[in-house]
């Protein structure tokens, strides 16, 4: 089980969002007038339980924590909260086995703010209940109906929710292709987060992965009973992240290589903003027990990463991922002739220009680049 300790925390944090935004324009008080909070979890929830189950094989996976979004899902003004969990584990799980919620206790839980700031537990009625051992949560409206979506990653599989607008979510994975990776050892995903990569105005999908791993009986520690101990992620070989293009029809096609992210890593949180100002959406990726990476948005679509930025990063401790929600580009300006799509450099005149072409399977093929001016200028 988690600490209370934890729990309360994370409550505080989520409180503290739902404050700001009733607050809307108001004006704050100074930090000279004292700033006073109390711990409301007993009087008005949500009341959760997350499920850490332990192992005396000590799988590299019993270490993780699972994540929780904020997010309204029914439009109502007020902020509701979804809390992943995971699933039950064993000493002798057979290699390539996915472990399974089998009670209501290992369900992820959906819990509605009600107007008198109190919660209700919605899960059952929202379809939300998860399946697999659950790690972080993406929320964006990935189809542009006005109603949050939602993305959980897990071990051994991830899930994408449509919101129905109607206090219910439909599993769509299977037919928007962004269930993840299904090979053994490559199906651990972390984080993730809706971010518009090529400036279509359609959000796309980017999915860390941690290491290459499964249930295979690997010891570390001292080999006599007793003294095994939780490996080090060293020991497991880095992977990259999956990167989904929106293709706009309820479909994704997986372009990691083709956007430039393709730098194996292992993932456990991302952060998307605009890094050096000049108007295009850039990625960092925070790495476990290895150098951060960087990834600088070059032209609208195609990103490389910041060799400088990647070094002077460094190392950063542990830590479980945590969700993201999705953002829009800040700038764009593009012309469209027939199949090849002409990005531009917002702020300038005349620029460096990157021709692409949209090949069938969905993904930017970059054909050359060249210097002109943009149309009206």
């Amino acid at each position: 089980m988690c600490s209370p300790m934890a729990f309360r925390l994370a409550l505080a944090t989520f409180l503290l969002l739902s404050v700001f935004s009733r607050l809307g324009a108001q004006t704050l008080d100074t930090p000279s007038s004292g700033a006073h909070f109390t711990d409301v979890a007993d009087s008005l929830g949500p009341y959760f339980t997350a499920r850490a189950y332990h192992t005396t094989t000590k799988y590299l996976l019993e270490t993780m924590g699972s994540g929780v979004a904020t997010f309204e899902y029914d439009n109502d003004g007020l902020l509701d909260v979804l809390l992943l969990n995971g699933a039950p584990l064993n000493a002798s799980i057979p290699h390539g086995a996915i472990p399974q919620k089998r009670t209501p206790a290992d369900w992820n839980r959906l819990y509605h703010q009600k107007k008198d700031g109190t919660f209700e537990d919605v899960t059952e009625k929202s379809g939300l209940q998860g399946v697999g051992y659950g790690m972080g949560v993406a929320v964006g409206d990935y189809d542009k109906d006005g109603f949050e979506d939602v993305y959980v990653t897990a071990y051994g599989g991830n899930r994408l929710y449509h919101n129905t607008g109607k206090g219910t979510f439909v599993d769509v994975t299977q037919r928007s292709g962004t269930g993840g990776e299904t090979q053994v050892g490559q199906g651990w995903s972390t984080s993730a987060a809706w971010v518009d990569l090529d400036n279509d105005g359609k959000l796309d999908l980017v999915v860390l992965r941690y290491v290459k791993w499964d249930f295979d009986d690997t010891w570390c520690g001292e080999h006599r009973e007793g003294y095994r101990a939780y490996c080090h992620p060293n020991i497991f070989p880095a992977i990259r992240p999956l990167v989904y293009r929106n293709n706009g029809d309820g479909t994704f096609t997986e372009c990691a290589d083709k956007f430039g992210l393709f730098a194996p890593g292992k993932g456990l949180g991302i952060a998307v903003a605009d890094f050096n100002l000049d108007g295009r959406i850039d990625l960092a990726i925070a790495s476990d027990s290895m150098p951060q990476f960087l990834y600088r948005n070059k032209c609208g679509y195609a990103y490389r990463l910041d060799r400088s930025s990647h070094a002077q990063l460094g190392r950063a401790p542990r830590g479980p991922g945590g969700s993201v929600r999705a953002r829009q580009p800040l700038a764009r300006c593009e012309e469209r002739l027939t199949d090849t799509v002409k990005l531009y450099d917002p702020h300038r005149s005349s620029a460096r220009v990157w021709c692409a072409l949209r090949s069938s399977s969905g993904c930017p093929q970059i054909l050359r680049v060249s210097t002109c001016r943009k149309p009206g200028t």
